[in-house]
């Protein structure tokens, strides 16, 4: 209950500093911890959300690209208590498709994550190899009726984690 609560508190704060719908804002704060970013930076830098909305995302809710590190860090959030084998596979495409394809789909993409592949795409050009992290945020627990699925997912794909 009190994890609720303050939970729902910032998120609260969130929606009115960047005027977003509740699982904007979920997104935003779901992503700051596992970057160690404020919620101004991961709106600004590392969110998919353009004019406060997730159209032509390419299925990712968050990018960020380290060159210090050369390492790619790649969410997606659902502010929902359940995680089901299709929404992480649908992850896993929409990854795949936008940074290992080049996006070969030629699905429409927003500004942001048009400019994170034309980014990742010159620094890969240039010879460096890119470490990619791939985090499935839920807004759910963990427990014994997903937990074949997490394991599933997490030991097909070493870049792949899933965390509640």
């Amino acid at each position: 209950m009190n994890k609720t609560l303050f939970f729902d508190g910032f998120i609260e704060r969130i929606k009115t500093q960047f005027n977003l719908e509740q699982n904007y804002a979920f997104e935003i704060f779901a992503i700051a911890p596992f970057l160690e970013m404020t919620f101004s930076e991961v709106f600004d830098d590392v969110s998919t959300l353009v004019d406060g909305k997730g159209n032509n995302d390419g299925g990712l809710d968050g990018i960020y690209l380290d060159q210090e590190e050369n390492k790619e860090h790649v969410f997606q959030i659902k502010n929902k208590n359940t995680i089901g084998d299709n929404d992480i596979h649908k992850f896993l495409r929409d990854y795949e498709n936008i940074f290992v394809t080049g996006n070969n789909s030629a699905i429409p993409l927003n500004k942001r994550v048009q400019a994170a592949l034309d980014q990742y795409t010159s620094i890969v050009k240039s010879g460096k190899v890119i470490e990619t992290s791939l985090y499935y945020i839920f807004n759910g627990e963990k427990s014994s009726i997903n937990e074949n699925i997490i394991n599933r997912h997490e030991q097909s794909n070493p870049h792949l984690r899933i965390f509640d």
